[in-house]
């Protein structure tokens, strides 16, 4: 059985997001020619 990562409100993190120290979430992703690439937003 998988193991799914959860933020510091017990919500399910989804591929590439994460939680950042500040209690902001982040999402990346890798574009074309690998580029890497992020969002940062609060939680609603």
């Amino acid at each position: 059985m998988s193991v799914k990562r959860r933020d510091s409100k017990n919500r399910v993190l989804r591929n590439g997001e994460s939680q950042r120290t500040d209690g902001m979430r982040m999402y990346t992703w890798t574009e074309m020619e690998n580029k890497s690439s992020f969002i940062a937003g609060k939680y609603r």
